[in-house]
C-alpha cells in the first residue's frame, strides 16, 4: 500500500532544511578615530602619545564571539610600568565596562582541562590492558594452564597483555599530543585559533613589567559588541587612561 504525505508534512521537511543551511555572517571592519594614525601591513594604529608613553591601538580580527585588537605600550618614563590587559576594556551603550580577557586564567583553565585529559586517557589504557590481560589468562588456562612448558603459556599471555597495554598508552598521549599543542601557523595565515594554548601563550598581551625605554605588544580579547556603531577602548597605562574610538561597520556578504 503507497504512503500518502499532507502538504504539512513537505513544509516542514522544507523548514528542516532551510534551518539546517549555513548563513554567512557580517564581517567586521573598524577604522581608528584618532588625530594620528599610523599604518602597519594594512592594519591602522590609533596613536596618542604624552611625555611618559606612547600608546597604540588597532582592531585586526573576529570571530563569532569576540573582537581582538592590537595593542603596544612604549614606556618612555623614568619607572617601570606594569601592564594588565584584564584592566584593558570597551565601554557600553550604557557606560559600563566590558573588560579584556584574561589570558593566565585561560592558560590555566585549558591546563586543568589537559591534566583531566591525560588522566582519562591513562585510567582507559590502564583499564584496557587489565581487561587484555584477564582475556589472555583465560585463553592460558583453557588447557589447565600446562602447556610442554609448564606455566610458561599463561607468563607468555600476560605479557601480550602487557604489550597491549603499552601500545594503548601511547597512543592515549599521541592523540592528546597532536591536538592540543600546535604549532602557531606563518604570519600570513593570520591568527590561529583561541582555542588553541599557543595563542593564549605566543600571541596575546600578557601581564608584563615594562622598564623603561622598553616596550610590549599582544592580542587584546573582547566581547562584541555589534549593537555600537562605534566602540572605545581604554587602555589604562601608570596612572592614566589612554582611550580609542573606532567606528565599526558590519559588512554582510
Amino acid at each position: 500500500m503507497m504512503k500518502t504525505f499532507s502538504p504539512v508534512y513537505f513544509l516542514a521537511l522544507l523548514a528542516v532544511i532551510l534551518n539546517s543551511c549555513a548563513i554567512p555572517q557580517p564581517v567586521i571592519r573598524m577604522d581608528p578615530l584618532a588625530e594620528e594614525i599610523r599604518w602597519d601591513y594594512g592594519v591602522a594604529f590609533g596613536r596618542i602619545q604624552s611625555q611618559k608613553y606612547d600608546v597604540r591601538a588597532a582592531y585586526v580580527d573576529h570571530d563569532r564571539e569576540m573582537l581582538f585588537f592590537d595593542v603596544i605600550v612604549y614606556n618612555h618614563s623614568n619607572e617601570d610600568i606594569l601592564i594588565s590587559p584584564e584592566k584593558l576594556y570597551l565601554k557600553t551603550a550604557h557606560g559600563g565596562r566590558r573588560y579584556a580577557l584574561n589570558p593566565e586564567s585561560n592558560i590555566l583553565s585549558m591546563d586543568l582541562r589537559q591534566s583531566q585529559k591525560e588522566a582519562d586517557a591513562k585510567n582507559m589504557a590502564v583499564a584496557a590492558g587489565i581487561a587484555a590481560v584477564g582475556t589472555a589468562v583465560a585463553i592460558a588456562l583453557t588447557d589447565d594452564g600446562v602447556d610442554d612448558n609448564g606455566a610458561l603459556q599463561v607468563i607468555d599471555g600476560a605479557q601480550i597483555g602487557l604489550d597491549l597495554y603499552i601500545g594503548l598508552s601511547g597512543l592515549a598521549y599521541a592523540s592528546l599530543g597532536e591536538t592540543y599543542y600546535a604549532p602557531p601557523p606563518p604570519p600570513d595565515e593570520g591568527l590561529p585559533s583561541r582555542e588553541l594554548r599557543s595563542f593564549w601563550t605566543d600571541y596575546t598581551l600578557r601581564r608584563t613589567t615594562v622598564a623603561p625605554g622598553e616596550s610590549v605588544r599582544g592580542i587584546v580579547v573582547i566581547r562584541r559588541m555589534d549593537e555600537l556603531a562605534e566602540l572605545e577602548l581604554v587602555i589604562p597605562v601608570g596612572e592614566e587612561d589612554y582611550s580609542f574610538i573606532f567606528k565599526q561597520r558590519l559588512i554582510k556578504p
